[in-house]
């Protein structure tokens, strides 16, 4: 069983730490937080996502990917795809960034919880709209999913209107840096998002791109120690709320 030690107390696999709008973390989370070799878990995906929205007044949609899953998984019927589309009100917002999990075959992809690699898809409702991917391990099979996730997401959308339109959905793919080891894709996530989150949300696909190149490939370029500052970083910002 493993330990953490967070503000002075220590907290093993199974001790609740800490539930920041909803997004409850356990001690075996933040173990995957803290490890440089830790694959970050959906539950470690959503606390970081929440902690983006609290301080986000774009009008953004960060998801949970516990939501992908079940429309991806769950979904069964149109009056599903229905609720998920006005619950998240997804095509009133901003934007909404979207965890990509894939378990890297392309017939099963779709086995819920096979997932060994995250991505990032941004959707912008606004322009037409757009879809955005960023893979930092490139020719990855998530190109795949981002682009059923789309479909979905987009057939959610119409389902809610009086009237239907098919159109061919493209994904487009996104240079971002590429990890340096099996096991930062989520963080890499994670910092693709953050960097992002200043962007309007309708800027141009330029604009994007120029983003992500000069926060995110700057800083992985200067500091070779990146993503285990930035695992640190969040560490410490969760210790920072046990009292």
């Amino acid at each position: 069983m493993g330990l953490v030690i967070l503000n002075g107390k220590r907290f093993e696999d199974n001790d609740f730490v800490i539930n920041f709008d909803d997004a409850c973390l356990y001690g075996r989370d933040v173990q995957l937080l803290e490890s440089s070799t830790g694959w970050l878990n959906d539950t470690c995906i959503h606390y970081y996502f929440r902690r983006l929205a609290s301080k986000d007044n774009s009008r953004s949609i960060f998801l949970d990917p516990s939501v992908v899953s079940f429309l991806m998984h769950q979904c069964d019927d149109n009056d599903d795809l229905v609720d998920i589309s006005r619950g998240y009100d997804n095509w009133t917002c901003s934007r909404l960034f979207v965890p990509i999990n894939d378990n890297l075959s392309s017939e099963n992809w779709t086995t819920p919880g096979a997932g060994t690699h995250w991505s990032l898809l941004v959707i912008v409702p606004a322009q037409s709209p757009l879809y955005l991917h960023m893979d930092s391990v490139p020719g990855s099979k998530n190109a795949l999913t981002a682009q059923a996730v789309a479909e979905k997401w987009e057939e959610a959308y119409w389902l809610t209107l009086p009237y239907q339109n098919e159109r061919a959905i493209r994904v487009q793919e996104l240079d971002v840096p590429s990890q340096r080891n099996g096991n930062d894709c989520g963080m890499h996530v994670l910092a693709a998002v953050r960097a992002l989150q200043g962007v309007e949300a309708e800027a141009s696909v330029a604009v994007y791109r120029a983003k992500l190149a000069d926060t995110l490939e700057k800083d992985l370029s200067k500091n070779t120690m990146f993503m285990k500052d930035f695992r640190r970083e969040i560490v410490d910002e969760i210790a920072s709320f046990v009292s």
